[in-house]
This record gives structure tokens, sequence and C-alpha cells, in this order.
């Protein structure tokens, strides 16, 4: 009974979250963190991930599932980090890094998908330097490297905007990215 009780469990749970993916699609929000790695449940939750990614065919789609999902590791560090739970600061971080690698890999060239990936590393810099306060010594490294990857993602994204739309078309993008930072420490 208790294997049918978890199998039963995971499927509302993957019904559940393919169900909200539209909705979260529309928004450059940061999402809330849901389940945190110390719970057992977490490695289901990635799991759960990965399947949504693997069977996402549309690019579009999976950058932004890529954006979603690194928003998700950067609330999940930032709860981790408030409460003291600093042994998740790696991986977090890894997670994220690969998230943002991934979301500019597919976008290339795509203007509305770089121009996506801008507005939201904008906003998880934001995040990211509040943690980064909040950790010890020993973890700032990880919380540097990931902002560098972020950071990298977003100049990236802005280089093809300017290659292919130009200049006053980034900065359009440059001026929403910062609506966008100011946006998201209004919430920090």
């Amino acid at each position: 009974m208790h294997a049918k009780g978890i199998f039963a469990f995971l499927l509302t749970m993957l019904l559940t979250i393919t169900a909200l993916v539209p909705s979260a699609f529309s928004q450059v929000e940061i999402p809330p963190a849901g389940i945190t790695p110390d719970s057992p449940l977490y490695t289901v939750k990635i799991a759960i991930e990965q399947l949504q990614l693997i069977l996402t065919f549309n690019n579009t789609e999976k950058v932004r599932l890529h954006l979603q999902f690194a928003g998700e590791r950067l609330a999940e560090l930032k709860q981790m980090t408030e409460r003291h739970r600093f042994e998740y600061t790696q991986e977090l971080c890894i997670r994220y890094e690969n998230h943002i690698n991934q979301s500019v890999a597919i976008a290339g060239n795509n203007t509305a998908l770089c121009k996506l990936i801008a507005i939201t590393t904008a906003k998880h810099q934001v995040v990211l330097e509040k943690v980064y306060g909040m950790v010890p010594d020993y973890a700032k490294p990880f919380i540097q490297k990931a902002a560098n990857v972020s950071k990298t993602g977003q100049e990236q994204a802005l280089m093809n905007i300017q290659r292919r739309e130009g200049p006053e078309k980034t900065e359009e993008v440059r001026r929403v990215m910062e609506k966008a930072r100011k946006e998201q420490m209004g919430k920090e």
C-alpha cells in the first residue's frame, strides 16, 4: 500500500506541475522555492523537471522552462541560506548555472528569447547579490560564480539582440532590465 501511495502522490505531482507550467511561461518572476534540497522529495522534484525538459520539443518553451527552473534554484538557495543550510549552496549554484547556460545555448539568436534571458537574469542577479551578503566566506565563491554565469549569459543575449536588432533595441531592453531589477530589489 505504501508504494501505491507514493506512486499516486508522484503522479498527482507530475500532473499538477505540468498543468501549471504554461501559466509560468508568461512571467519572468522568481517562483517560490517549493520543495527544497533538504526534503526527501527533492530528487523527485528534480526528476520531474528533467522529464518536463525531455518532453518539451519547442525551443521557446524549453528556454522558458530552463529560466523557470533557474529561478526556482535561486528561490531554494535563498531559502536554504535564510535557514543557515549552507551545505546546499554549491549544488544549487551549479544547477542554476546549468539552467542559464542551457537557456542561452538553446535561445541562440532568437531575439525574443534573448530579451527574456536578459530581463530574467537581471532579476536573478538581485537575488544573488542578496544571498552573497548572507552566506559565510567559504560559500561566497559559489555565489560569485553563479553571478558571473548569469552576467555572461545576459551579455551574450544582449550581443545577440544588438547583432540582429541594432543598438536602439538593445538600449530598450537595457531599460526594461533596469526596471525589472528595481522591481526585484523592492521584493527583496
